[in-house]
């Protein structure tokens, strides 16, 4: 697929700056996929299909981002964005398998909003120590069991914080990433009942990063 994303940043005065960049719904260039499925029946047979070419997509959505940032100290600085997911629908998987029998899973994304805001203070000219809070709100539709096929709805949020140095031509940082969400999924309440269930999901990541400039 391609996409293209333009933007622009506009300084109030020395303090304030605003900033907007929008993405543009990318375009499917090509893509193919593979896809097998085993079904037991209720006499207890195994059965399967395979799908050996099938045609495979993954679109992304029109993104707006629009952001302010503050910075009224030589030290430290605050910035806040607020960005739009636009809804979209494709098929994300289509094709015939060994009996000719056509299989599609589509999938639909609604439209939503995420926020990320964060703050740096430089304890020295070159420590910075950054903090930051995000989401990550999930563009799944309701979760029915008709359309366990849909990814799960869950919605997540994120804190960041990071300690880095810089020099001249160098950045480095060092940092914990924890993530957190709760939301609906189909589950199994049996062998062969399926019901919308809670799910939640945690992850924590240590990164380090770094980058030299030229």
């Amino acid at each position: 697929s391609l996409a293209a994303v333009l933007g622009l940043r506009y300084d109030l005065d020395e303090t304030w700056a605003l900033g907007l960049s929008v993405q543009t719904p990318s375009v499917h260039v090509s893509g193919d996929g593979e896809y097998l499925i085993k079904r037991v029946s209720s006499t207890g047979i195994l059965e399967g299909s395979y799908v050996d070419d099938a045609d495979t997509e993954n679109k992304l959505p029109t993104r707006v981002t629009a952001g302010v940032s503050c910075r009224p100290a030589e030290r430290w600085g605050l910035g806040l964005d607020l960005t739009y997911h636009f809804p979209t629908s494709f098929n994300r998987f289509e094709g015939y398998d060994q009996f000719g029998t056509f299989w599609t899973y589509p999938l639909r994304r609604e439209g939503t909003v995420d926020v990320n805001l964060g703050g740096e203070y430089y304890v020295v000219d070159h420590y910075p120590l950054r903090l930051g809070f995000f989401t990550s709100r999930s563009s799944a539709p309701e979760t029915e069991v008709e359309t366990s096929y849909y990814p799960a709805q869950i919605d997540k949020y994120g804190i960041t914080l990071s300690a880095g140095r810089e020099t001249e031509h160098t950045t480095i940082n060092v940092g914990l990433n924890y993530v957190w969400g709760s939301g609906d999924y189909v589950g199994w309440s049996s062998p062969t009942q399926a019901d919308v269930v809670n799910a939640d999901e945690s992850y924590l990541y240590l990164f380090l990063a770094s980058s030299y400039i030229f």
